[in-house]
């Protein structure tokens, strides 16, 4: 039996919120990255950079911006045609898996926390 600040506590959780980027979809294989650098004469990290240090990531993150907007963004200023940007958005992501560990023990977890409504069916 839970006491009355326990359940206060449970009623007023209302999400549980993973980190996605770099913990539950990690890069396994940086190989297809380093292969764009080349191919672009693009610094170590060039492609990272281009992505992740671009100025309108923030704004994506946020939900301010569509991630179109931040793709054609990045095509524009390594000079790359709509074509080169799929291209280039496709590789960027080649290395890129899901923690299937993590995964399976976060989706395998009831969330007492979220009064019991939560067991499972984690959607990515």
């Amino acid at each position: 039996m839970t006491n009355e600040p326990e359940q206060k506590a449970n009623a007023e959780l209302r999400a549980v919120i993973f980190d996605y980027g770099g913990v539950l979809m990690r890069t396994a294989d940086p190989r297809p990255r380093w292969e764009l650098e080349r191919r672009l004469q693009l610094a170590p990290g060039g492609t990272y950079e281009a992505v992740f240090g671009n100025p309108l990531w923030d704004q994506v993150q946020l939900g301010r911006l569509s991630s179109e907007e931040l793709w054609a963004d990045v095509g524009q200023r390594l000079g790359l045609n709509a074509e080169e940007v799929a291209e280039f958005r496709q590789a960027f992501r080649a290395g890129d898996r899901l923690d299937e560990e993590l995964y399976e023990y976060v989706d395998s977890q009831t969330y007492d926390s979220l009064g019991g409504r939560y067991h499972g069916s984690f959607r990515l």
